[in-house]
């Protein structure tokens, strides 16, 4: 990733940590997947990508459920015509873990450097390859215990709804 880090004066008080990792894949329990957080930073600092971004994915295809909620009002604020910016985001949350994680992209003051067309079309194509991958498991899961229950009726509709998700994912 090609992602500069600004230094920060060392202060007393604990950095909020968001996300966990800023090298790999950047999933873990409490993590973010990197593509989230990136398209999340991009959509901060270049508002004119919202309305590509909203064609594109749908909110489903986050995995970070705070994230998504993040980018939901993102799209709400573009909608009604306000200024996206940081400060205006965490003024529209009052959780705490979102209002957190806000906090710690504001920590982190990073500047993303590289082309950012081509950065905003890689995660929107990782976050609908991830969603679409992991729906694909679940229901090839789900198919397995149909077939082990020999529940023919849910196996056809299982079947069915996996054919229609192959669809939408090419």
């Amino acid at each position: 990733d090609k992602i500069s880090r600004k230094a920060k004066p060392d202060d007393a008080s604990p950095r909020p940590v968001f996300p966990p990792t800023l090298t790999g894949a950047g999933v873990g329990k409490n993590g973010v997947k990197m593509a989230e957080y990136h398209l999340l930073k991009l959509l901060l600092e270049e508002n004119a990508l919202i309305p590509r971004t909203k064609d594109e994915i749908r909110l489903e295809y986050f995995q970070d459920e705070q994230i998504g909620m993040i980018i939901r009002k993102v799209f709400d604020l573009f909608d009604q015509g306000q200024t996206i910016s940081l400060s205006n985001l965490m003024n529209c949350f009052q959780d705490s873990v979102i209002l957190e994680r806000l906090s710690g992209l504001m920590a982190l003051d990073e500047v993303i450097v590289a082309d950012k067309l081509k950065m905003h079309r890689d995660c929107l194509t990782r976050l609908k390859d991830d969603y679409f991958k992991l729906a694909r498991q679940n229901l090839r899961q789900e198919i397995e215990q149909a077939e082990s229950a020999r529940d023919h009726n849910r196996l056809d509709e299982l079947k069915n709804r996996f054919n229609q998700l192959l669809k939408r994912s090419s």
